[in-house]
């Protein structure tokens, strides 16, 4: 008996969270109501659904399998890294590079979160979607130019 697929939203969030997407933003993008915190707390739960880890787990895997990445994901990733403010991240986010939690002496907890570079995801993203192309200038060059020009070409 092969399991009831999921539902347009539930969809949605899972394609979005395999693109690189945080949980709580996932969830909003994908046409539920909950924002913010709210929104985090029920992503987390949806999860956490054996229909959705299911399909989360047959993804991956098949994108393992084929090694490949399309186009879209990179530029949703990207685009991902750019509006995603460090504050949302949590420490399994695929946007986070280094994750340090260390206890001080007193008891008090300094969490440190490196997230990758937004400047360099801009220069990429602008690059892949050519608009980081150089304008173009026409010149017109004065008779003097033209006539010097016209000497040396002429040795």
């Amino acid at each position: 008996m092969q399991p009831k697929p999921l539902n347009p939203r539930q969809q949605a969030f899972a394609d979005l969270v395999l693109a690189g997407t945080p949980a709580g933003r996932a969830w909003e993008r994908a046409g539920y109501e909950a924002r913010g915190n709210s929104a985090e707390v029920q992503a987390n739960k949806a999860l956490k659904k054996p229909r959705i880890r299911a399909y989360l787990k047959a993804e991956r895997a098949h994108m393992q399998e084929t090694g490949r990445m399309e186009r879209h994901e990179l530029v949703t990733y990207l685009a991902d890294v750019i509006r995603t403010p460090i504050g949302e991240l949590t420490p399994n986010s695929p946007l986070v590079k280094r994750f340090t939690k260390v206890e001080l002496a007193d008891g008090v907890i300094r969490t440190s979160i490196e997230m990758v570079s937004k400047s360099d995801a801009c220069r990429l993203l602008a690059i892949i979607m050519g608009w980081s192309a150089p304008e173009k200038h026409d010149l017109d060059a004065s008779d003097a130019i033209k006539s010097m020009l016209a000497k040396i070409r002429s040795r």
